[in-house]
Protein backbone atom coordinates (compact mmCIF):
# COMPACT_ATOMS: atom_id res chain seq x y z
CA UNK A 1 0.00 0.00 0.00
CA UNK A 2 1.49 3.47 -1.15
CA UNK A 3 -0.08 6.61 0.58
CA UNK A 4 1.27 10.45 0.36
CA UNK A 5 1.82 12.89 2.89
CA UNK A 6 1.68 16.21 0.56
CA UNK A 7 1.89 18.65 3.53
CA UNK A 8 2.46 21.77 1.52
CA UNK A 9 4.44 20.11 -1.28
CA UNK A 10 3.00 17.71 -4.01
CA UNK A 11 2.93 13.84 -4.68
CA UNK A 12 2.06 12.61 -8.36
CA UNK A 13 2.18 9.56 -10.60
CA UNK A 14 4.37 10.02 -13.61
CA UNK A 15 4.94 8.20 -16.69
CA UNK A 16 8.92 6.44 -15.95
CA UNK A 17 12.13 7.94 -17.01
CA UNK A 18 13.90 6.42 -19.72
CA UNK A 19 15.16 3.10 -18.43
CA UNK A 20 12.25 2.75 -15.95
CA UNK A 21 9.28 1.20 -14.96
CA UNK A 22 5.77 2.33 -14.61
CA UNK A 23 4.30 4.03 -12.60
CA UNK A 24 6.79 6.41 -10.97
CA UNK A 25 6.32 8.84 -7.81
CA UNK A 26 7.21 12.06 -7.89
CA UNK A 27 7.89 14.59 -4.74
CA UNK A 28 8.41 18.08 -4.65
CA UNK A 29 9.25 19.74 -1.49
CA UNK A 30 7.74 23.05 -0.54
CA UNK A 31 11.00 25.15 -0.10
CA UNK A 32 9.66 27.13 2.57
CA UNK A 33 8.83 26.56 6.26
CA UNK A 34 5.94 23.84 6.43
CA UNK A 35 5.59 20.42 7.06
CA UNK A 36 7.21 17.93 5.08
CA UNK A 37 6.59 16.18 1.69
CA UNK A 38 6.60 11.77 1.78
CA UNK A 39 5.99 8.72 0.17
CA UNK A 40 5.01 5.81 2.69
CA UNK A 41 4.95 2.61 1.44
CA UNK A 42 3.75 -0.17 3.30
CA UNK A 43 5.42 -3.53 2.24
CA UNK A 44 4.24 -6.01 4.50
CA UNK A 45 3.87 -7.08 8.17
CA UNK A 46 6.85 -8.60 8.72
CA UNK A 47 7.70 -8.42 12.04
CA UNK A 48 10.14 -10.58 13.23
CA UNK A 49 13.47 -12.42 12.42
CA UNK A 50 14.57 -12.72 9.47
CA UNK A 51 16.94 -11.21 6.46
CA UNK A 52 15.12 -8.51 4.18
CA UNK A 53 16.06 -6.78 0.89
CA UNK A 54 14.77 -3.43 -0.16
CA UNK A 55 15.44 -2.34 -3.69
CA UNK A 56 14.60 1.00 -4.81
CA UNK A 57 15.62 2.99 -8.10
CA UNK A 58 15.56 6.95 -7.90
CA UNK A 59 16.32 9.83 -9.62
CA UNK A 60 17.51 13.11 -7.93
CA UNK A 61 17.56 16.19 -10.06
CA UNK A 62 20.09 18.38 -9.57
CA UNK A 63 18.67 21.23 -7.96
CA UNK A 64 17.45 18.83 -4.93
CA UNK A 65 18.18 19.16 -1.50
CA UNK A 66 18.21 16.16 0.77
CA UNK A 67 16.18 13.22 -0.07
CA UNK A 68 15.53 10.59 3.05
CA UNK A 69 14.49 7.20 2.78
CA UNK A 70 14.11 5.67 6.32
CA UNK A 71 12.94 2.03 7.60
CA UNK A 72 9.72 1.73 9.85
CA UNK A 73 7.73 -0.12 11.95
CA UNK A 74 4.81 -1.36 10.11
CA UNK A 75 1.51 0.43 10.33
CA UNK A 76 3.04 3.26 11.47
CA UNK A 77 0.68 6.06 9.98
CA UNK A 78 1.27 8.53 7.16
CA UNK A 79 2.23 11.30 9.65
CA UNK A 80 4.44 9.80 12.20
CA UNK A 81 8.04 10.03 10.82
CA UNK A 82 9.57 7.83 13.97
CA UNK A 83 11.80 4.97 12.04
CA UNK A 84 14.89 2.65 13.43
CA UNK A 85 16.65 3.96 10.31
CA UNK A 86 17.21 6.56 7.83
CA UNK A 87 19.60 7.42 4.63
CA UNK A 88 20.25 11.10 4.12
CA UNK A 89 20.89 11.44 -0.13
CA UNK A 90 23.47 14.79 0.55
CA UNK A 91 23.59 17.68 -1.80
CA UNK A 92 27.38 16.57 -2.26
CA UNK A 93 26.15 13.28 -3.71
CA UNK A 94 27.21 11.49 -1.21
CA UNK A 95 24.71 9.15 1.42
CA UNK A 96 24.80 9.51 5.27
CA UNK A 97 22.89 7.16 7.95
CA UNK A 98 21.54 8.16 10.85
CA UNK A 99 22.36 11.82 10.25
CA UNK A 100 25.99 10.61 11.90
CA UNK A 101 28.86 12.71 10.13
CA UNK A 102 31.09 9.51 10.56
CA UNK A 103 29.10 7.04 8.70
CA UNK A 104 29.08 8.71 5.00
CA UNK A 105 29.47 6.78 2.06
CA UNK A 106 29.38 6.08 -1.69
CA UNK A 107 28.04 8.54 -4.64
CA UNK A 108 25.37 8.70 -6.96
CA UNK A 109 24.08 10.81 -9.86
CA UNK A 110 22.19 13.54 -10.34
CA UNK A 111 19.29 13.41 -12.82
CA UNK A 112 19.60 10.13 -14.09
CA UNK A 113 18.56 6.43 -12.69
CA UNK A 114 20.37 4.74 -9.78
CA UNK A 115 19.27 1.78 -7.51
CA UNK A 116 19.54 1.80 -3.69
CA UNK A 117 19.90 -1.65 -2.26
CA UNK A 118 19.41 -1.97 1.50
CA UNK A 119 19.90 -5.66 3.48
CA UNK A 120 18.27 -5.87 6.92
CA UNK A 121 19.16 -8.50 9.14
CA UNK A 122 17.37 -8.83 12.10
CA UNK A 123 17.28 -10.85 15.03
CA UNK A 124 16.12 -10.98 18.70
CA UNK A 125 19.31 -9.22 20.08
CA UNK A 126 20.52 -6.93 17.05
CA UNK A 127 19.81 -5.62 13.26
CA UNK A 128 22.69 -5.07 11.30
CA UNK A 129 22.03 -3.32 7.49
CA UNK A 130 24.49 -3.31 4.64
CA UNK A 131 24.00 -1.09 1.83
CA UNK A 132 24.44 -0.77 -1.56
CA UNK A 133 24.50 1.74 -4.91
CA UNK A 134 24.49 0.73 -8.24
CA UNK A 135 24.04 1.61 -11.73
CA UNK A 136 24.79 4.58 -13.70
CA UNK A 137 27.26 6.39 -12.26
CA UNK A 138 26.81 5.10 -8.48
CA UNK A 139 29.03 3.49 -6.33
CA UNK A 140 29.57 2.16 -2.61
CA UNK A 141 28.88 0.21 0.01
CA UNK A 142 28.23 0.40 3.97
CA UNK A 143 27.45 -1.91 6.91
CA UNK A 144 25.87 -0.50 9.90
CA UNK A 145 24.80 -1.71 12.90
CA UNK A 146 21.21 -0.09 13.77
CA UNK A 147 20.99 1.36 17.26
CA UNK A 148 20.37 -1.28 19.95
CA UNK A 149 18.04 1.40 21.42
CA UNK A 150 15.70 0.75 18.83
CA UNK A 151 15.63 -3.17 18.06
CA UNK A 152 12.10 -3.15 19.29
CA UNK A 153 11.39 -1.02 17.10
CA UNK A 154 13.33 -2.44 14.40
CA UNK A 155 11.33 -6.04 15.18
CA UNK A 156 8.23 -4.63 13.83
CA UNK A 157 9.74 -3.34 10.69
CA UNK A 158 6.99 -3.14 7.55
CA UNK A 159 7.13 0.34 6.00
CA UNK A 160 9.65 2.37 3.80
CA UNK A 161 9.40 6.04 3.49
CA UNK A 162 10.88 8.39 0.96
CA UNK A 163 10.34 12.12 2.02
CA UNK A 164 12.04 15.52 1.41
CA UNK A 165 12.44 18.20 4.54
CA UNK A 166 10.60 21.47 4.43
CA UNK A 167 13.72 23.29 4.02
CA UNK A 168 14.47 21.89 0.48
CA UNK A 169 13.52 22.80 -2.92
CA UNK A 170 13.39 20.78 -5.82
CA UNK A 171 11.95 17.35 -6.84
CA UNK A 172 12.80 13.58 -6.66
CA UNK A 173 11.64 10.59 -8.33
CA UNK A 174 11.19 7.24 -7.21
CA UNK A 175 9.88 3.68 -8.65
CA UNK A 176 7.83 1.29 -6.17
CA UNK A 177 10.37 -0.25 -4.11
CA UNK A 178 10.31 -3.88 -3.58
CA UNK A 179 11.19 -5.43 -0.77
CA UNK A 180 11.68 -9.22 0.01
CA UNK A 181 11.86 -11.28 3.30
CA UNK A 182 14.25 -14.33 3.52
CA UNK A 183 12.74 -17.69 4.27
Amino acid sequence: MVSFDEASGAVRLIAPPPGGSSPWKQVRGPGKPTPRTAILDDVSQFRGDSTYTLTASVVIPSDAGVVTLQFEPFGHGQTAYGNFLHLDFLPDNTVRVDDKSNFVFGTFPRDQIFVVVVTLNVSASSTKAHFGLLGADASGSLDYAVDPLLQKVALQFGAVRFWTRSRHTGSFTADEPLATRAR
